[in-house]
């Protein structure tokens, strides 16, 4: 009999917590599309293309098979390919992302750039009112001129590109680092 009821009760929690789970990934992508929507106006447009939770079960995060953001008043558009993120659920305030490349950069003041890296992977450890850390690395990030042609000129490449940022007081506190760096 109690081994009859100990498998219920596992059957049971199991039971709730996919129920809990899949709850939560609907509520994420409903605030995912609310926050890309209310971006969506005064000139600007972003989109997080077929947006889907996933990770189950001991993850969760937001996979968009394309990412953009265009600001025509400020001049400004960014464009990538597959976003990807997770947050491990007994640890939700730090999630991990995955961006695939290439990707275009405009922004006042500068030529179109063409962006494109091996792998680039984002950290942040969210915090209230700021995030307590952002850590940035790229792997094989080339830099180059969004010029028609068969070949774009090439502005910077790095074998590895790091940024990472914590708050400081009022301010904050930035370090980069390179490898293999080479500028034209």
């Amino acid at each position: 009999r109690r081994f009859f009821w100990f498998a219920v009760a596992i059957v049971a929690a199991a039971g709730l917590y996919s129920a809990g789970w899949f709850r939560a990934a609907d509520r994420l992508v409903e605030r995912v599309n609310a926050d890309v929507a209310a971006l969506n106006r005064d000139g600007r447009r972003a989109s997080c293309e077929n947006a889907t939770a996933r990770g189950y079960p001991f993850r969760i995060g937001v996979f968009c098979r394309s990412v953009m953001f265009e600001d025509a008043r400020g001049g400004f558009a960014f464009r990538a390919r597959q976003f990807r993120s997770a947050a491990q659920v007994y640890q939700p305030m730090r999630i991990i992302g995955e961006l695939d490349g290439p990707a275009t950069l405009e922004a006042p003041g500068l030529n179109a750039l063409d962006l494109d890296w091996t792998s680039l992977r984002a950290s942040v450890r969210l915090a209230s009112p700021r995030p307590e850390r952002v850590s940035v690395e790229g792997r094989g990030v080339s830099v180059r001129l969004n010029e028609a042609g068969d070949v774009s000129p090439l502005l910077a490449r790095a074998e590895t590109a790091e940024l990472h940022m914590r708050p400081a007081g009022d301010g904050l506190d930035i370090a980069a680092r390179f490898t293999g760096l080479e500028l034209d």
